[in-house]
This record gives C-alpha cells, sequence and structure tokens, in this order.
C-alpha cells in the first residue's frame, strides 16, 4: 500500500517531498469518502504494543533504518489503528507555501503566514487539518487533550484556531503492515505529549525524539 516504509528509489523520495510541494496549489479537492471515514473512526490500538488508544498521544518515529526513503527523519501522528490497518499524519515536514497562497479562494485563510504541512503520500489532495481548541466544532475527532482533527471542508467554514496545522496528504498502512514494520525496526512507537505537533521548529522535532526515545519502547 501506498505511505509503507519499505525502500524506495531517490526519485520517489524527492517525489514525496519535492514534487508536490512544486505544485501551485491554487485548488484542492477536499476528498471524503474513504479517507474521512478512514480517519475519523474511532478504535483502540489493540493490536500494538502496549494496547495504547490514539487518543492518548501516540507517535511514530523513523529510526536509521528509513535513511533514503521518504520517510526519513519523519514523526508521524497515528490517527487511526485497527486490524483493517493504520493511518497517520507526517507532523514535521512543513512546505514553503503559506496557507493563504495555497488557498486562495478560502477567505477564512487570507491573513493565514503559516505553512501547509505534507500529511504523507496518499490521497495529496485531500486536506486535513489538526488544531488545539477548547470549543470543538461538529465533526471533529479527538486526537488527546484539546487537540482535534478534522478534515478541511468542515475545518475551513470559520476561522482556523491560531494554534493550528494543516495537511496535504496522509499515510496509510495495509492491515498487520505497521506492526510488522515496528518490529523490524523500522520505528520507534512513542508515547507523549501531543503538543509537540505544534513544534515551532519543526525541523528539530525528529532529532529531539530520536536522541530521548532511542533504545526505549514505551
Amino acid at each position: 500500500m501506498a505511505g509503507s516504509s519499505a525502500k524506495v528509489a531517490k526519485p520517489t523520495s524527492r517525489f514525496l517531498y519535492g514534487h508536490i510541494i512544486s505544485t501551485h496549489w491554487l485548488t484542492f479537492a477536499f476528498a471524503l469518502g474513504t479517507v474521512a471515514t478512514l480517519f475519523l473512526s474511532s478504535s483502540s490500538l489493540s493490536a500494538a504494543p502496549k494496547s495504547l488508544p490514539t487518543d492518548q498521544g501516540l507517535f511514530l518515529v523513523a529510526t536509521d533504518q528509513l535513511e533514503g526513503t521518504g520517510f526519513q527523519e519523519t514523526v508521524i501522528l497515528i490517527t487511526h489503528y485497527s486490524k483493517r490497518g493504520a493511518t497517520g499524519l507526517t507532523i514535521n515536514r512543513p512546505t514553503t507555501i503559506p496557507l493563504q497562497q495555497a488557498f486562495p479562494r478560502i477567505q477564512q485563510l487570507n491573513q493565514r503566514t503559516d505553512p501547509l504541512y505534507l500529511g504523507g503520500p496518499v490521497s495529496t489532495n485531500a486536506i486535513f487539518v489538526l488544531m488545539s481548541t477548547d470549543h470543538p466544532r461538529k465533526n471533529m475527532h479527538l486526537i488527546a487533550n484539546n487537540i482535534y482533527f478534522s478534515t478541511a471542508n468542515n475545518a475551513f467554514k470559520q476561522p482556523l484556531a491560531a494554534q493550528s496545522r494543516t495537511y496535504a496528504g496522509y499515510t496509510g498502512w495495509a492491515p498487520g503492515q505497521l506492526q510488522a514494520e515496528i518490529n523490524r525496526g523500522d520505528w520507534l512507537l512513542v508515547h507523549t505529549q501531543p503538543d509537540i505537533i505544534f513544534e515551532e521548529d519543526p525541523g528539530v522535532l525528529w532529532q529531539r525524539l530520536i536522541k530521548r526515545w532511542s533504545g526505549d519502547w514505551i
């Protein structure tokens, strides 16, 4: 399935984090259907180590084994895990494109200079939002504490919360695939405060987490 951590050629890696950025981002189709269903399903991590639920802040931190793939030095928030597979958002891949430029037709974003993030290589025309708010809107999915996940067409109906991130695409795994990748050491499974989603300098997030958690299991 697209979004796995299997070794890929350099051009593919460049596509994941280069070609997408080079597009104009003038319009987006806010994909719902299967993508929204995958993310908005609420289920526990019954098959994952320690059986930690997704609403407690569960992250994947890429190990050195993923060097040379499109997933090197990534930090991924797990948004859904079940026997049918898993999905997540890469939280440390900002583009250089501000939201006001990426979505010029969305009035609520015309003052937003924060960047669009690359959530993963799957369905890159689908847009998702993570935000910290005490007043969640209808159809938002609680991730942890006061952090919520939403599809963009729902979140963009009103101005975004000051502390929010917008993502293009997501990362996905087929049934059993993520567990196999964790078992072979591709990822560290880290349970930590979800506030790291809004790290001011996402460029140092992977280094900080890998230094803290390398060699440890939650």
